[in-house]
């Protein structure tokens, strides 16, 4: 994807200090901890809708129990993620396929190792190449400095990649919609079920207008 994509930062003032723990440790946030959901929350603002956020990707980690005890997202999360928004999905550990999906205009999470992006283990998400000095352009939720890097230093850093693709209309799950649809009723902003099946933008208003309520909250 040549056209940079939604980019977030995970210790943004917005959701930094947002607890983002399976056994409501306060010390864990967003900011310290919510690389995965960030980079996640960047996918699917590009791809599906522009009003998701990292506190909502985290909610879904949490909820259904991909929030691991103190070491982040479990890598099986994307794989469910892909699943419950609709999104064509494909896991590799080869460099030079993600070099081809990001031809083809996909988005991919790396997970990378200790180096030049990390010390220890982090999720950072990449969206396009300098073919010509052979580089990977990144969003990195944790540095608006380290922009890209080499293919050389993806194949030695790298532990693994998630690769997304974006879908076609007809083809997004329904599981976010009824989501959606749940919590617009909770809030009374809608009294009956609306079709899944309806136009995009109906979702993102609904989208928009829980995320207003939760800011007032």
């Amino acid at each position: 994807m040549q056209n940079k994509p939604v980019y977030y930062l995970q210790d943004d003032p917005r959701w930094g200090s947002i607890i983002f723990s399976n056994h409501n440790d306060s010390s864990q946030t967003i900011a310290s901890s919510g690389c995965g959901a960030t980079c996640m929350a960047m996918v699917l603002a590009t791809f599906l809708d522009e009003n998701i956020t990292p506190p909502d990707v985290a909610k879904v980690i949490v909820d259904n129990g991909y929030r691991t005890y103190d070491d982040g997202v479990d890598w099986a999360f994307f794989l469910f993620a892909s699943e419950y928004y609709g999104l064509e999905f494909k896991l590799t550990y080869s460099t030079d396929d993600v070099i081809e999906a990001l031809k083809n205009s996909a988005l991919v999470i790396a997970s990378m190792g200790p180096g030049y992006f990390t010390n220890y283990g982090h999720y950072i998400l990449l969206w396009g190449l300098d073919e010509v000095n052979e580089r990977i352009l990144v969003n990195d939720p944790n540095s608006t400095v380290k922009t890209q890097a080499s293919y050389d230093l993806f194949r030695e850093q790298s532990a693994n990649y998630f690769i997304f693709y974006e879908p076609e209309e007809s083809q997004m799950a329904e599981q976010w919609k009824l989501d959606i649809i749940k919590e617009a009723k909770q809030a009374g902003l809608i009294t009956v079920d609306h079709d899944p099946d309806e136009t995009a933008p109906k979702w993102f208003v609904l989208k928009v207008l829980l995320n207003a309520l939760k800011t007032i909250k």
